[in-house]
Order: structure tokens, then C-alpha cells, then sequence
């Protein structure tokens, strides 16, 4: 796998966070950063290279180029001393360029030619469940909720936050002009003055990090190739497009959600207009014919799993709705009341 192969610099951007670069550096980087390729995106476009798009943010839909959307501004951009700015953008554009080719291949066959393309396959659907704004954001907010409590916990007496001072002092980590009176630094942190957040870095250091523990994971289920027929309307996407959820409906109302390591669990993974993919730990891999309820079932729940926007070729495609609703169709989901937002 290509990409672990930055993650020694990536994890040392992780530990030098937020060191201010020169203005040259900086120019030397890209601005825009998919999170999710462009060249799977392609995969889901019309014949003029254009997406149908529903935002279910704006309640809006339009059309474009896969250009133009799953990108943020410097999403895997690492500022850091002794670090280039574009080292995960470039280990990326290499990973990628790497795995296409696999991938198409199993686009134009629907099957798995050989155990190369479905590596291919399987480390996209890797990377892209770790590498996406949603997840950063979780984990952004369960260590800023952490940090609040231990800043709680630091002065919860006046003699334990004192205590704290001077051992930070002592160890060189505490500026003397830093704010230390209890009574002041209890109010900022009871009011929520104090703004944590986990440096962009890290993030990415952990992206890395984990992809090698998790690849096994993905590796280790059995992939179900679904084509869809003709009269199905096709596949759609998403900017979060990788679907985990549990094999049964029994077991959705747990205290617990699925896990990608857990038996009973169904990854579900559209791959093209044309190609679904459902892994789990059991069964054999084939490639079967997907009908209108399969293939409408399975836009159902890639749509649920979205952050914000669904991609399709076009307009057309179906999907699932509430009985004794009818199935919806592309252009109505803008007005659907059952399309949620972030």
C-alpha cells in the first residue's frame, strides 16, 4: 500500500502541529484537496463528463464536474517545520494513480480478473472510510469534549490546579505571562471560553496510521458484485460513500453501531453507474444481476450515509421510500421530506 509510505512524514507533521510556514511554502501547495478522487467520481458522470447533484444541505440540485465537489480548501494540507505543505496530496495523487487502473478494469469486466484489481478495489474503499471531513469532525469533537473534562478535572480544587502550575512550570512547558489564577481560568473554562481543537495534522498522522491496521478488515470480506439492470436507473454516490451497517434489522437497534472489524456487518460500496459492491465475512464473491428493488434498496442507504451530497449520471435513478410511498425517483429527492441534512 502506497500511501502508509508518507506516514512517517505525516506522522511528524502530526507531532510539530501548527508551526507557522513561509509565505513561499505556502504558495507552493494546492488549495483545492479532494477527499474524495476524482478519478472514481468519473464513474458516476453522463456522457459529458457532468454529475447530477443533490445537496441536502441547500435542498438544492445542479449540475457539474466531479472537480467541483468532495473537495475543501487544504483538506490534506500539512503545515509544519521541515515537512512539504503538498507531502499527503502528493503520496495521495501517487496512490491513486496506482489503483485506477485496477479499478476501471473491474468497472468494464464487473468481476475481479485477479487478486491485484480487487486490492485495488479494496484499499479505495479503505482509504475512503478514514479519509473524509465527517470522521476528522467526530474525532474533533470526542478529544475537544475530552480536553474540556480533564480542564475540569485540573481545577477542580484550587490546590490541585496550583499543584499543575507549578509542575508545568517546572518542566518548561508554561510561558510566565500565561494566565494562571484559579479563579480567572475556572470561569474561561466553566464558560467554554477555552476552544480545543485537534490540530489538522494529527488528524492526518492518524489517517495514515490506522490505514494499515484496518486494510485487513476490508481485505478479509467477501465482495458481492451487484450489476445493475437496465431498468434499474443505476447507482449513485455520495461525498461520504462508504456504507457500514448491520446484515439484520434486529440488530440496528443495539446500544452499540457496527464496526468494520465486526461479523454481521455489511460494508456496502457503489463503485460505478453500473456496479455495486456489498462486502461481508460470509458468503462467496460472484457477481450477480441487481432488479429494481436491489439496486433502489441499495441507493437507500448510500443516500442515508451522506454527508451532504448524492452524484449520479443523471436525474433518473430510484430509490427506496417509506411504505406504502412508491419508489422515489432522482429529481424528486431535493423535496423528499425523508432527505435528511448534516
Amino acid at each position: 500500500m502506497r500511501m502508509a509510505r508518507a506516514g512517517s512524514q505525516a506522522a511528524a507533521a502530526g507531532e510539530t502541529a501548527g508551526l507557522m510556514m513561509t509565505e513561499e511554502r505556502k504558495a507552493a501547495a494546492p488549495r483545492k484537496q479532494h477527499y474524495v478522487p476524482q478519478f472514481y467520481l468519473r464513474g458516476f458522470t453522463n456522457q459529458n463528463g457532468q454529475l447530477f447533484v443533490v445537496d441536502a444541505t441547500t435542498r438544492n440540485h445542479f449540475w457539474t464536474s466531479p472537480q467541483n465537489v468532495a473537495a475543501e480548501r487544504d483538506f490534506n494540507r500539512v503545515d509544519a517545520d521541515g515537512v512539504k505543505p503538498d507531502v499527503v496530496e502528493r503520496a495521495l495523487a501517487k496512490f491513486e494513480s496506482e489503483i485506477a487502473p485496477g479499478i476501471e478494469r473491474v468497472r468494464k469486466e464487473a468481476a475481479f480478473m485477479d487478486n491485484a484489481d480487487r486490492n485495488a478495489v479494496v484499499n479505495l474503499i479503505c482509504a475512503l472510510a478514514l479519509r473524509n471531513p465527517r470522521k476528522r469532525e467526530n474525532i474533533d469533537r470526542f478529544m475537544s469534549d475530552t480536553l474540556q473534562l480533564m480542564a475540569e478535572m485540573a481545577l477542580a480544587t484550587k490546590e490541585r490546579w496550583e499543584g499543575q502550575v507549578a509542575q508545568m512550570k517546572a518542566d518548561g512547558v508554561l510561558e510566565e505571562d500565561t494566565e494562571t489564577d484559579y479563579d480567572a481560568v475556572k470561569k474561561m473554562v466553566k464558560e467554554k471560553k477555552f476552544k480545543f481543537r485537534i490540530a489538522k495534522e494529527f488528524q492526518i498522522s492518524l489517517e495514515v496510521e490506522h490505514f494499515d491496521e484496518m486494510l485487513p478488515y476490508f481485505s478479509a470480506r467477501c465482495w458481492q458484485i451487484l450489476k445493475a439492470r437496465a431498468d434499474t436507473g443505476g447507482f449513485v454516490t455520495t461525498d461520504h460513500p462508504v456504507c457500514l451497517r448491520w446484515s439484520k434489522a434486529e440488530d440496528r437497534g443495539g446500544l452499540f453501531g457496527p464496526g468494520y472489524g465486526l461479523a454481521g456487518t455489511d460494508i456496502l460500496f457503489p463503485l460505478s453507474s453500473e456496479l455495486g459492491l456489498i462486502g461481508r465475512f460470509d458468503g462467496n464473491e460472484v457477481s450477480v444481476e441487481a432488479d429494481l428493488f436491489t439496486v433502489s434498496s441499495f441507493n437507500t442507504a448510500v443516500i442515508g450515509y451522506a454527508s451532504s451530497q448524492i452524484y449520479a449520471a443523471d436525474n433518473q435513478y430510484y430509490y427506496m421510500r417509506p411504505f406504502p410511498q412508491a419508489f422515489g425517483r432522482g429529481y424528486m429527492l431535493v423535496e423528499d421530506p425523508n432527505l435528511q441534512g448534516p
